[in-house]
C-alpha cells in the first residue's frame, strides 16, 4: 500500500507542482478555519451571556463586535476556499490522467509484440486504462482530505484534551471499526473486479460490434444482433448480481460502524450536557465543546474512511504501476545507420507467447541486395512470423537474424525499422485526410508533395484521388465531419502509397494486393519491379508475383526452403489460392 501511495504522490508532485501548492495552502486553511470558528464561538456566546447576566453597557461589550466580523469573515472564505479547491482539484486531475495516459501510450510502444499476443495483458492493460481516470482524482482528494481533517483534528482534540482526555480515547475507539470495515470492503472490490476484467472487456467488445461500422453490416446479414445483446446482457447481468451481493455485505458491515460511532458520541456529548446541568462549565463552553465532539467525531471517521478509500484506490492504481513494470528490452543497443544490404536467418525458430507450436523451426535463409523474394507457402506456415520478425516486432526463441552481418538484436529495432518500407496485411485505416494519411508513412518528411504524387501513382490510388470531393484534403472514413468512406480496395492502395512515401530501399510486401482488381495489380507489380533498386520481399498467394521475382523462399512444416526463380518454374508446384 505505501509504496503504491509514494509512487502515487511522486506522479502527482511532478504532474504540476503549482496546482499542488495552491492545495496545500487551501487544504491547511481549510484545516485551521473549523477549529477558529469553535473558539470565536465560545467567546461570543460567554460575552453575550455575561452582558446578560450582568446588564452591562454596551461599551463593555466592543469585542463582540470584532470577534462577529472575524466569525463571518470565515464564514464567507469558507465556501470560496472550497470552490477553489474543487476546481484546482478538477483542473489538476485532468492534468494527472492526461499524464497517466501519455505514461501508458508510451510504455506500449516499448514493450515487446509479443505481450500483444497474451490475454493476461490485456486485462493488465484494461484495469490500467479504465482507472487512470477516476483514481488519480480520489488518491489526490482523500491525500489532502487527510491533511486537512488532520489539522482541524489536532485542534479539535486539544480542546476536548483540556476538559477530559478520555473523550478522545471514546472517540477514537468508536470511529476505528469504520476504518477496518471499510478497507476490507474496498479490498473485496478490487479482487472482485479484478477477477471480471475479462468478462468486461467481453462485455465491451461485443457491445461495441453492435456500433462498428466494420461489423454491423455483417451482423445484419446474419441476424446476429439479437446474439450478440443477449452475450451483452448475460454478462452484465453476472456482474450486477456480483455488485448487489457485495453491496449488501458492505452494507450490513457499514451500518454497524456507524451504529458504533454514534453510541460514543451519546457518551461524550452526554458527559459535557451534565457539566453543562452541574455549571461545570459556562454556555460558550458548551457549545465549543459540543461542537469540538461533533467535528472529532466526523474528522475522525473520515480520516479512516479516507485511509480506507486511499488503500483502496492504491490497490487499483497499482495496476498501472504493474503495467509500467512490463519489461523491455534491457539490452545496451546501438543505433542503425546503414542502409539494408543484407537481411540472413541463422537457425531461427518461433513460438507464439500461449503456444506450445513452434511456428518457425530452425529457419535459415540469405536476402541480398538486388534480391526481389517470393514468400510463399500454405496459409499459417508463418511468412508473416517471418515478417513480424525481420521488423523487430518478436525477437526469436532461438537463433540469429543478421542484418549485413550484423545481429540485428544488438540495434534499437526502431533505428532498424527506419530503413524499410514496409506493408503489413493488417494495415491501418486511418480516419484522417488523404494526404495525411499517406504522410504518415514519413511524418519527418515535411509534406514533400512531389513525393506524395509519385507515391500515389506507383500504388495506382492518383485516379480515385482526384475523383474525391476535396481531392488531397478530403476526410477519410465516417467517424468525423464530411468524412468520406473507400473501398477496401481503395483503403489498400492507400497504404500502398504510405508504404512507398517512405522511401527505404528495402521493401516489404505482405499480400499488398490482395482487395485489387488484376489489370491494376499488373501495373502496381510492374512499377514495384522497376522502382526498387533494392532488396523485395513479397508475400502473396497470386502467381502473378513472379514476374517479378528472382528468388523463392518457401515456408512449410517451420521450414524453410529457398530456390531460384527458375527452379520454382520447373518444378511448377504452385497451385494459386485465394489470399
Amino acid at each position: 500500500m505505501f509504496n503504491s501511495i509514494f509512487k502515487s504522490t511522486k506522479l502527482i508532485i511532478s504532474t504540476n507542482v503549482k496546482y499542488g501548492v495552491i492545495l496545500c495552502v487551501i487544504t491547511l486553511l481549510q484545516g485551521i478555519t473549523p477549529v477558529l470558528q469553535l473558539w470565536i464561538s465560545k467567546f461570543i456566546i460567554d460575552i453575550i451571556a455575561n452582558h446578560l447576566m450582568l446588564d452591562q453597557g454596551i461599551d463593555k461589550i466592543s469585542n463582540l463586535y470584532l470577534l462577529f466580523f472575524l466569525q463571518m469573515g470565515i464564514f464567507i472564505i469558507t465556501p470560496l476556499l472550497t470552490n477553489i479547491q474543487t476546481s484546482i482539484n478538477s483542473l489538476f486531475c485532468e492534468l494527472l490522467s492526461f499524464h497517466i495516459k501519455k505514461n501508458i501510450c508510451e510504455k506500449a510502444t516499448r514493450i515487446e509484440l509479443k505481450y500483444f499476443e497474451n490475454s493476461e495483458f490485456y486485462d493488465i492493460l484494461q484495469n490500467a486504462n479504465s482507472e487512470s481516470g477516476s483514481r488519480p482524482l480520489g488518491i489526490i482528494s482523500q491525500g489532502f482530505s487527510i491533511i486537512q481533517n488532520g489539522i482541524t483534528l489536532v485542534g479539535t482534540y486539544v480542546i476536548l484534551a483540556t476538559l477530559n482526555p478520555l473523550l478522545l480515547v471514546i472517540i477514537i475507539v468508536c470511529s476505528v471499526p469504520t476504518y477496518y470495515i471499510n478497507r476490507k470492503y474496498g479490498k473485496k472490490n478490487f479482487h472482485l473486479q479484478k477477477k471480471r476484467t475479462s468478462e468486461v472487456r467481453q462485455r465491451s467488445y461485443f457491445g461495441s460490434l453492435l456500433t462498428s461500422y466494420w461489423h454491423i453490416k455483417e451482423i445484419r446479414l446474419f441476424d446476429l444482433e439479437q446474439y450478440f445483446w443477449n452475450l451483452v446482457e448475460k454478462l452484465f447481468l453476472k456482474y450486477h448480481s456480483e455488485s448487489k451481493d457485495l453491496f449488501f455485505r458492505t452494507f450490513w458491515g457499514k451500518g454497524i460502524s456507524i451504529l458504533l460511532s454514534e453510541l460514543g458520541r451519546m457518551i461524550v456529548l452526554g458527559y459535557i450536557f451534565i457539566l453543562a446541568i452541574k455549571r461545570i462549565i459556562t454556555v460558550g463552553d458548551f457549545t465549543m465543546f459540543s461542537g469540538a465532539i461533533t467535528t472529532s467525531i466526523s474528522r475522525t471517521q473520515a480520516i479512516f474512511l479516507n485511509f480506507a478509500s486511499l488503500y483502496e484506490n492504491s490497490l487499483f492504481f497499482d495496476n498501472y504501476f504493474k503495467f509500467l513494470d512490463f519489461p523491455e528490452k534491457q539490452k545496451e543497443q546501438k543505433i542503425w545507420d546503414e542502409e539494408i544490404k543484407e537481411i540472413e536467418f541463422v537457425e531461427v525458430s518461433f513460438t507464439y507467447p500461449g503456444s506450445n507450436k513452434k511456428i518457425l523451426n530452425n529457419v535459415n535463409f540469405k536476402i541480398s541486395l538486388g534480391d526481389k523474394v517470393a514468400l510463399v507457402g500454405e496459409n499459417g506456415t508463418g511468412k508473416t512470423t517471418i515478417i513480424k520478425l525481420i521488423c523487430q516486432f518478436y525477437s526469436p526463441d532461438s537463433g540469429k537474424i543478421l542484418i549485413n552481418g550484423q545481429d540485428s538484436a544488438n540495434y534499437l529495432s526502431a533505428t532498424i525499422r527506419k530503413k524499410m518500407s514496409v506493408l503489413l496485411q493488417d494495415y491501418g485505416h486511418y480516419h484522417a485526410t488523404v494526404k495525411e494519411n499517406i504522410f504518415y508513412g514519413n511524418i519527418n518528411n515535411h509534406w514533400e508533395f512531389n513525393q506524395i504524387i509519385s507515391s500515389i501513382e506507383k500504388s495506382t490510388a492518383k485516379d480515385f484521388i482526384d475523383a474525391l470531393p476535396k481531392k488531397f484534403e478530403t476526410m477519410l472514413g465516417k467517424l468525423f465531419d464530411e468524412g468520406v468512406e473507400l473501398s477496401v480496395g481503395q483503403w489498400q492502395k492507400l497504404a500502398l502509397a504510405r508504404t512507398f512515401f517512405k522511401g527505404a530501399s528495402t521493401i516489404i510486401l505482405d499480400e499488398p494486393t490482395a482487395s485489387i482488381d488484376l489489370r491494376t495489380e499488373n501495373e502496381i507489380l510492374n512499377n514495384i519491379k522497376h522502382h526498387t533498386n533494392g532488396i523485395l520481399i513479397l508475400i502473396s498467394h497470386r502467381q502473378s508475383i513472379f514476374s517479378i521475382v528472382n528468388k523463392v523462399i518457401e515456408i512449410s512444416h517451420g521450414r524453410s526452403f529457398v530456390k531460384s526463380k527458375a527452379a520454382w518454374d520447373i518444378e511448377n508446384h504452385w497451385v494459386e489460392r485465394k489470399g
